[in-house]
């Protein structure tokens, strides 16, 4: 039975919806129910952009990402535009979140506090994908939890970090590879894209760090209460989250110009809130922003190679460089 036209938009909104990178037109008119199977290539291709001009019209603009030498030119839906914001909260409301979580769970199962358990859970876990700056680095299997096992934890660093009480525990580190003995005085907890991270003194790098809770493998040691003081000057989103480098906390400011491919510069629009952009001769897209750590960018932008060109300033830009060649020249000898 053919696809009514009212079908094929709801499945090409769904199709985009819900793959988070772009998508070339062959793929659409493959995978999408309504256009796969049409008679010809291009009566697929035209009966797209009809569709395209139609959900325009209705306010849901499909974008378009220009071709490059290593990517075709694709179409993606800014998912941002159609899903709740992320849920911004202090950290006492997150601790009274997570207190709240332990308390509806200790009151045995009934009718309330099952669906209040649910409800807060939801609530604190649930966030929309917005995209990743960069690949995440390989490691091994995530140590499994369930999910009263997860809460606890959480609960025990809340609450030290609420207390004032330092925390020890082994960390899986991505650069060792191995797990190593932490103490660490928790400053604050916040999320990011769905996981939750842990910022405070480290004992061992006598610096503040940033650790990603579910590398933290089995339980967790509180010391006493009230054994450090949190610096007033502290703030846990200068330490988690996107562009942390972009902080006015961190450092001395510079202004900093980067292109980026069309294959990554959509996502990194997102991430610069407060910037200018224009496009190139050859299709990059530089950005103009503000950096107060370089360092923290630096490596922001590792992630994201070979799809950057750091342009200014022209120090950062040669440091850069170098750094690429050291790693290309590394992983040629090792090969």
């Amino acid at each position: 039975m053919p696809v009514s036209k009212t079908e094929r938009l709801l499945n090409l909104l769904a199709f985009l919806l819900n793959t988070p990178q772009p998508v070339t037109l062959a793929e659409i008119t493959e995978k999408v129910e309504g256009y796969r199977g049409a008679c010809t290539k291009a009566s697929a291709t035209r009966c797209f952009e009809r569709d395209k001009a139609e959900l325009s019209a209705m306010g849901i603009s499909i974008e378009y990402v220009s071709g490059d030498s290593f990517n075709p030119a694709a179409y993606f839906l800014d998912r941002s535009r159609y899903f709740m914001p992320v849920i911004s909260m202090t950290e006492d409301e997150r601790l009274l979140l997570a207190v709240a979580v332990r308390l509806a769970r200790s009151q045995g199962s009934s009718e309330c506090s099952d669906h209040l358990f649910w409800a807060i859970q939801k609530l604190v876990f649930d966030r929309p994908y917005l995209g990743q700056s960069g690949p995440e680095p390989k490691e091994p299997p995530v140590e499994e939890k369930s999910d009263a096992g997860r809460l606890s934890l959480l609960c025990a660093l809340a609450r030290a970090a609420a207390l004032r009480s330092s925390v020890t525990f082994l960390y899986f580190g991505i650069g060792s590879n191995r797990a190593r003995r932490r103490k660490v005085h928790p400053y604050g907890l916040a999320t990011y894209r769905g996981a939750w991270y842990l910022s405070g003194l480290c004992a061992e790098t006598e610096g503040i760090r940033t650790f990603k809770v579910n590398r933290i493998r089995g339980a967790v040691r509180v010391g006493k209460a009230d054994s450090f003081e949190i610096p007033a000057d502290f703030r846990v989103g200068n330490h988690i989250g996107p562009g942390v480098w972009s902080s006015s906390e961190r450092g001395r400011r510079e202004e900093v110009t980067v292109a980026f491919s069309p294959t990554v510069a959509w996502m990194v629009a997102r991430e610069l809130e407060d910037c200018r952009s224009w496009t190139l001769d050859d299709g990059w897209v530089a950005f103009r922003f503000s950096s107060y750590d370089r360092g923290m960018l630096f490596r922001w932008l590792l992630g994201l190679s070979p799809f950057v060109r750091v342009m200014a300033p022209a120090d950062f830009s040669e440091g850069f460089k170098s750094c690429l060649a050291r790693i290309a020249a590394r992983y040629e000898k090792n090969t």
